[in-house]
């Protein structure tokens, strides 16, 4: 489930209630307000929490309900509920540092190493150290099955917590029984500054990392804004090289003759020294590489989450008037027409007769080189990113032009990262989000696998 979680909690329970009524305070705050992602993440766990589902508060039930990877998705290589479970619990402690009193009556904390929520009741006078008036702990309410209850009595402690729920890399801080009533309120105010200093620790880098992440998907939002326009769809333009394929009548003739059976749907030629196929058996196809593919696959899941309608088509069967009706995505560098045709005009060019070169047009010296030995498929590759919101077509276009199809994959990745490309756009002048802009990208390939863009090269503004 990757959208709003639709689930609710019973109304029948009073506790359910007063959680509820709590959450939805938490969720309205501006802390909160800023993170779609933290907002759904809390939601869902608060929710099945109180309905004791534990089966779906499990890291992968979570990635694929929450955040829309696929059932089985590897959650060593995507640690997405991971990471925002972490910065959930960051931006509660940040929430109940700022909150007031009646806020406070109900605080949802999620432990560490768990995704279930726990709720701790406030003392009946005053906020403190989670007592109530007659000296007693308050319990953490939740889940009964992972209830945690902290309580001790004189000279004695316990811990009452699920073994389950107790995470191997989390320390146990043990806090002294105070029996002496002369020290218990020094020692109190000691813990509570502690506690405040700790707090505002956390909260001023909370507060900064926000920030950075703010500004950067400002600038990934600008970036994007002349190609997601809700008015117009977006026109996909995939690169394709030449080929060609076997007549079928060719095909049925070889199978009859190597007594193949006609189950059999894929099989291979076995062409001998000195033999030949007339060129009237070869039949002419437009081919797209699988990295290319991805490279598509990445634009279209964004263009999704943008609510941007796509036109999504390949080869040279579109003319000029195509590029009328909207902005325009071209993919593919040497293997697209249109993208040789729109750089031309333009300063970071591909050129080379072997096809494995960018070229400054203004600095000739300057060259960027494929290697990629075909014998190992590992090296260098370079691609160049054009985003023109003033283009010759009359639309916004942008180009990603690898010199090979595994730069134009991981430029589709670059692309798609906030962070990434946020913190690249913030290194350019003022006004670059009117301008024409071009930037040169290298990545590297491990075995016809690209690897994530390492560092950028150049970039032109026009």
């Amino acid at each position: 489930m990757s959208g709003d979680c639709s689930c609710r909690m019973p109304k029948l329970d009073p506790e359910a209630v007063l959680f509820e009524k709590a959450l939805e305070d938490v969720l309205a705050s501006s802390i909160f307000q800023s993170s779609r992602q933290c907002q759904l993440l809390l939601r869902y766990v608060v929710e099945h929490s109180i309905a004791h589902e534990d089966e779906l508060l499990r890291e992968r039930v979570i990635g694929a309900n929450v955040f829309g990877r696929v059932p089985d998705y590897d959650t060593g290589n995507d640690p997405v509920v991971r990471a925002r479970a972490a910065e959930l619990r960051k931006r509660l402690a940040l929430y109940y540092s700022h909150a007031d009193e009646a806020q406070q009556a109900i605080r949802i904390e999620i432990p560490t190493g768990s995704y279930r929520a726990l709720f701790k009741m406030a003392e009946a006078h005053g906020l403190g150290n989670g007592r109530v008036g007659n000296g007693a702990e308050a319990p953490l309410l939740g889940n009964p099955a992972v209830e945690n209850v902290a309580g001790s009595s004189e000279g004695h402690s316990y811990d009452a917590s699920s073994p389950k729920e107790k995470s191997v890399a989390e320390p146990v801080i043990q806090i002294p029984i105070i029996n002496s009533k002369a020290e218990r309120p020094h020692r109190l105010k000691l813990i509570a500054a502690a506690g405040l200093l700790i707090t505002l620790i956390l909260g001023a880098g909370l507060v900064g990392i926000n920030q950075v992440r703010g500004s950067r998907q400002r600038m990934f939002d600008s970036f994007w804004s002349p190609i997601t326009d809700p008015q117009k769809p977006v026109l996909i333009l995939v690169g394709a090289t030449p080929g060609y394929r076997l007549s079928f009548d060719f095909l049925d003739d070889y199978r009859l003759q190597h007594h193949i059976p006609s189950t059999k749907s894929q099989f291979f030629i076995d062409l001998r020294k000195g033999e030949t196929i007339d060129e009237s058996q070869l039949k002419p196809r437009e081919l797209i590489g699988y990295s290319d593919l991805a490279a598509v696959a990445r634009m279209v899941a964004m263009l999704t989450r943008l609510n941007t309608r796509y036109d999504l088509r390949y080869g040279s069967g579109i003319s000029v008037t195509d590029f009328r009706s909207g902005p325009t995505i071209l993919l593919g560098g040497f293997s697209n027409d249109w993208t040789l045709e729109m750089m031309h005009q333009l300063r970071f060019q591909l050129q080379g007769r072997d096809h494995d070169q960018i070229v400054d047009e203004m600095d000739k010296s300057r060259v960027w080189t494929r290697k990629l030995p075909e014998e190992t498929f590992s090296g260098d590759d370079y691609v160049v990113i054009s985003r023109l919101p003033r283009s010759e077509m009359g639309n916004p276009v942008l180009a990603i032009a690898g010199i090979g199809m595994y730069a134009n994959q991981a430029a589709s990745d670059f692309l798609n990262d906030p962070d990434r490309l946020g913190a690249l756009l913030k290194t350019l002048p003022k006004g670059w989000e009117q301008k024409n802009l071009q930037i040169i990208l290298h990545t590297n390939i491990v075995k016809d696998i690209p690897g994530a863009v390492t560092n950028v090269e150049a970039w032109d503004l026009r």
